[in-house]
């Protein structure tokens, strides 16, 4: 099973729940472009060596680095039904944890979050336990 069936299943079990609110947190960096520059940059570059053109378009100032999340940003985040944070990194069966995901996972927990690793939907619903919930199929309660 691959990390994106793990992640399909874990919100098909608690995507919806009653009293439990998830989304998907976003972390990662990469260069903004505007849509005319993009295509200018393909254009000069023929699609074949966008490389010097890149080099142009960032000395030019037309392409900005940016920064979006924080590192090791757990994938999911959320509020429990006393409005609690959750925070949910989720992983394959092989899929492993890195210092930074784990460093993040910690800092929730010490601040009253219910943080965890989750690599199936029991693992979300072991967790929910843990931090007291009352957890049925598709309801969490305080």
């Amino acid at each position: 099973m691959t990390e994106r069936e793990t992640t399909e299943q874990i919100l098909r079990a608690w995507g919806a729940a009653d009293g439990l609110l998830l989304w998907r947190q976003s972390a990662g960096a990469g260069y903004l472009l505007s849509e005319a520059d993009l295509l200018a940059l393909l254009r000069a570059a023929g699609c074949t060596r966008p490389g010097p053109a890149l080099a142009d378009a960032k000395r030019a100032g037309r392409l900005r680095y940016q920064r979006i999340g924080t590192v090791g940003m757990a994938d999911y985040g959320g509020i429990g039904p006393d409005g609690r944070a959750v925070q949910l990194e989720i992983k394959g069966p092989r899929g492993r944890v890195s210092k930074a995901q784990a460093a993040w996972l910690r800092a929730c927990a010490e601040r009253g979050a219910v943080a965890t690793v989750a690599r199936s939907p029991e693992d979300v619903a072991e967790a929910l336990r843990a931090a007291g919930y009352t957890v049925e199929p598709g309801r969490v309660s305080p």
